[in-house]
């Protein structure tokens, strides 16, 4: 299986470090700068844990802060990891899967990602055989996912809805059923 993942890595004072697991075994482990694409080809002869674990943010630990303030108390310069996107076997999973995905921060808290890591800790999911299958419950049917949808960004909503698809083949074999009828 092909996991690929685009990536965009922030600088202040350093630039974000990230570690990658799958199923405990360490894939990659370095530093993220700028926009960045890191593909494996990984065994999935079962369920497959993928961690994205880091950044190493020093949170003012010796005086040391990772964010830069303006004046006026905005954001300037932070240290981060955006996650634009993951794609198995070449298929995207998108930002409304992605945006969903458990970050588990320092101190047993738990967030959604929303797309990025803007602080220390990891996040974590788990891929499943067959993956073609994984995949359409993950980014169709997941209501957690579905949620995160807006009908401009997901037009194929329908797509599996079996309910769906029956009005659609009954209104075919009507077309057709009429095509007939005006011969």
């Amino acid at each position: 299986m092909k996991l690929c993942f685009n990536l965009t890595g922030n600088h202040c004072n350093e630039y974000p470090f990230l570690t990658i697991y799958y199923n405990k075994d360490n894939i990659y482990c370095d530093y993220i700068c700028n926009q960045t694409v890191l593909e494996f080809e990984v065994d999935l002869s079962d369920i497959g844990i993928v961690t994205l674990s880091g950044i190493q943010k020093s949170n003012g630990l010796d005086g040391k802060w990772d964010t830069m303030l303006d004046n006026s108390g905005q954001i300037v310069k932070d240290k981060n990891l955006q996650i634009n996107n993951i794609s198995i076997d070449n298929i995207d999973m998108g930002k409304p899967w992605i945006n969903c995905l458990p970050m588990h921060k320092e101190h047993n808290k738990t967030i959604p990602c929303q797309a990025g890591m803007w602080d220390n800790g990891s996040i974590q999911f788990a891929i499943k055989p067959p993956v073609l299958n994984w995949i359409i419950e993950e980014k169709f049917i997941n209501p957690t996912v579905q949620h995160q949808h807006s009908d401009k960004d997901f037009s194929g909503q329908d797509k599996f809805d079996y309910e769906y698809i029956q009005r659609k083949i009954k209104s075919i074999k009507h077309l057709i059923h009429d095509q007939k009828s005006n011969l």
